[in-house]
């Protein structure tokens, strides 16, 4: 009994076990025929969608290549330093006033013919040294005869006439963009008076004498004209407003630019 139970218990092990592998043939075989009639049913892609698709492709090919063009022109412009990016910011914004003024004014030198000595040089100099360098000279002297007349250099309003030197007056003009000082005259035009408008080349005054050094000349100062008040601190003689201004290269670019005397 113990032998054929063993037996039967044997045999029933072999007969589930072949019977198991029937089984998961049999599944194998339904999924590969499953699957082969699903792909033989499904239907086939449109071929308009794949022309789509390779248009599509090649957009997108053509847009990274215009991209890669486009980052290639960018990395070769130097970049602009800060300053440099200001500056030419400036120059932008400045552009609409330059078309605006595009007519330039009318610039005259301040007499009718050149002075007898240069200006650039000794004591007729800006920044010439003064009693011993206690002081400077604070424009440029343009000798030339006494009762010479004395021309403004362009349009300008006539704000100050007073008293200046050793017997000598001085006219004041501005002229907007900067004040001139006419020095060291004698008087002024006698048709003109203070607030009154005067234009380029228009006689304004006439050169003064220098009774102390028996000489005559036009004393000319430039102001910037970025501060208001006297030019002259009265209580401290000889000491200039502070938007004082060498005058040198203006007046030199002037030689030439006579005023008519008619």
């Amino acid at each position: 009994m113990r032998h054929e139970a063993r037996v039967y218990s044997k045999f029933d092990g072999d007969l589930w076990h072949r019977s198991y592998s029937l089984r998961l043939w049999a599944c194998c075989v339904v999924i590969c025929l499953c699957c082969v009639i699903f792909a033989a049913n499904s239907p086939a892609k449109p071929e308009s969608q794949d022309h789509s698709n390779n248009h599509n492709h090649s957009h997108n090919h053509d847009s990274k290549s215009a991209q890669s063009q486009d980052e290639k022109i960018l990395m070769s412009i130097p970049a602009l330093s800060h300053h440099e990016a200001m500056k030419k910011r400036k120059s932008y914004a400045a552009q609409p006033a330059a078309a605006a003024n595009s007519v330039a004014k009318a610039v005259y030198f301040p007499l009718s013919q050149a002075p007898i000595y240069s200006f650039t040089t000794g004591g007729r100099e800006f920044g010439a040294s003064r009693d011993w360098g206690r002081r400077f000279h604070a424009g440029v002297d343009l000798v030339q005869h006494a009762g010479q007349a004395v021309y403004a250099i362009t349009d300008g309003k006539i704000v100050d006439f007073h008293y200046f030197y050793d017997g000598t007056y001085a006219v004041v003009v501005d002229h907007e963009d900067y004040v001139i000082r006419y020095g060291e005259i004698s008087h002024m035009h006698e048709s003109l008076r203070i607030g009154q408008k005067v234009k380029a080349g228009q006689k304004i005054a006439f050169i003064g004498y220098l009774h102390r050094s028996g000489s005559a000349m036009l004393h000319l100062e430039k102001y910037s004209g970025k501060l208001s008040g006297p030019l002259t601190q009265y209580y401290t003689p000889f000491l200039r407003r502070k938007d004082l201004v060498n005058p040198t290269q203006f007046i030199h670019a002037l030689v030439g630019s006579y005023p008519s005397t008619g």
